[in-house]
């Protein structure tokens, strides 16, 4: 328990620090307990290619990461086991002490494009879903959408196989979001129209839920869920037999009565519409506590209302609320935005929007401000400047700095330290050629403005 400790908080810690490093050169886009996922400046240095001349090196060319590199020094720095103890001797027990880090970052990438989507409740964001495409296109990595889960809606599952490639469409952010919208438009005229030219096999397969029960079903106790009541009601329908084991699959519909009734207690075995049809028109008005029914169309039975619910909120995370965050109208416009993002995006395109105080006025500092009180006193009348100007002697401050520069940087600061292995000899090893770099540059550029002509 404490090692697993420690390693989360030292996990945690590299994961922070990296954070601190990716948001001053570009933007973090989602955090992970074994990574972070960055977008990088298109010119920022991705790869650097170092030929060698040694005869035993394995290979003449070696490539480094720098982004990774730039990851590594931080864990080198702030990571590294200074007190790592090593078994020397088996029989008296004495350990070499030595510094150890096994930890580094590797970087995968670059990749064409990454797609997040967004939270329904103001303030949140959904943490671990995300979609990556390679630069052919390929999906590279899709975590935590419903299209991975078991038992979702295979409608919601279908919309997200196709969405996520629509969005490699277009030029522009406008182009963008036509693209995916005509797919969630496809399959939200599937929902309007009640699926009229749609056949009930496939009808039933695009709305049905799936679940599984991990326990037997008298072990639930007074539990209340859309599968333990599809249970109850299989039972009922099947026998009691049915149920005796765990691990039932419950496979159901919702349906829109009883009037006012929750959703746990709306939920209708899909078995019932494969009975005998006096079986099937028994137990629907039972179950429906309606005994009038006499129309048992599947389209007539289900709430189409909850599972254009159920599907526009899926609209919602992956199109229309990103749209409306980038400054895009709804591209979806049956499915509405929540009431707090049409606060949010009033207050951004209001051009009578009241500005706030803070924006008016800049603070300034006390001591440049005078008391009210003594503005018609002697201290605070204003005083006559007059500026003196002094004709400096000598050569200008680049001719300086001329006679100061040697010719070669051995000349300032001798021989290079031997790299050798430890933090303290690696520090004051950088620290010389960090002085060196920068006595080299001050000379190039010096050769480089003498050569000028007058």
């Amino acid at each position: 328990m404490e090692m697993a400790g420690i390693v989360c908080y030292t996990g945690a810690n590299i994961i922070t620090k990296a954070r601190e490093i990716v948001d001053q050169i570009g933007r973090p886009l989602e955090l992970d307990t074994d990574g972070i996922w960055c977008c990088l400046p298109g010119s920022f240095p991705e790869n650097y290619e170092i030929k060698t001349t040694h005869p035993e090196a394995r290979k003449q060319k070696l490539t480094i990461s720098y982004p990774g590199a730039m990851l590594n020094i931080m864990v080198d720095k702030h990571f590294t086991n200074d007190q790592y103890h090593t078994l020397a001797n088996p029989q008296t027990l004495s350990y070499d002490i030595h510094s150890e880090n096994s930890i580094f970052f590797e970087v995968d990438g670059p990749y064409l494009a990454m797609i997040l989507p967004a939270a329904k409740e103001e303030g949140k964001k959904l943490k671990k879903r995300y979609a990556v495409f390679n630069f052919d296109k390929s999906l590279a990595e899709l975590k935590g959408f419903e299209v991975k889960r078991r038992g979702e809606l295979q409608l919601i599952k279908n919309f997200q196989s196709s969405v996520f490639s629509a969005f490699l469409d277009g030029q522009t952010l406008e182009d963008v979001y036509a693209s995916v919208a005509k797919v969630a438009d496809y399959w939200l005229d599937i929902l309007f129209s009640r699926a009229d030219n749609m056949p009930d096999n496939e009808l039933f397969d695009l709305i049905s839920e799936k679940k599984s029960m991990s326990k037997k079903l008298e072990d639930y106790g007074n539990q209340k869920s859309v599968s333990i009541s599809t249970a109850k009601r299989i039972a009922e329908f099947l026998g009691d037999q049915m149920t005796k084991d765990k691990g039932l699959n419950c496979k159901f519909v919702i349906a829109k009565k009883p009037d006012g009734a929750p959703v746990t207690e709306r939920a209708i075995p899909v078995v019932i519409f494969q009975a005998e049809p006096a079986v099937k028109r028994h137990y629907l008005r039972k179950w429906m506590k309606s005994p009038g029914i006499t129309d048992f169309d599947i389209r007539d039975i289900i709430d189409w209302d909850y599972y254009k619910e159920r599907f526009g909120s899926a609209i919602q995370k992956i199109i229309t609320i990103p749209a409306a965050l980038q400054g895009v109208s709804n591209p979806v416009p049956r499915v509405v935005h929540p009431d707090w993002l049409y606060k949010m995006v009033r207050e951004k395109t209001d051009i009578f929007q009241q500005k706030k105080i803070t924006e008016m006025f800049a603070t300034k500092k006390k001591s440049d401000v005078p008391d009210i009180e003594s503005l018609g006193s002697k201290e605070n009348k204003p005083q006559n400047i007059t500026a003196k100007v002094t004709k400096k002697s000598g050569n200008s401050k680049r001719e300086r700095e001329k006679e100061k520069l040697p010719e070669h940087w051995r000349d300032k600061l001798g021989d290079p330290p031997i790299f050798k292995q430890g933090k303290a000899q690696f520090e004051s090893w950088l620290k010389f050629h960090k002085e060196k770099w920068s006595l080299q540059r001050k000379i190039r550029q010096e050769r480089k403005t003498s050569k000028v002509p007058a």
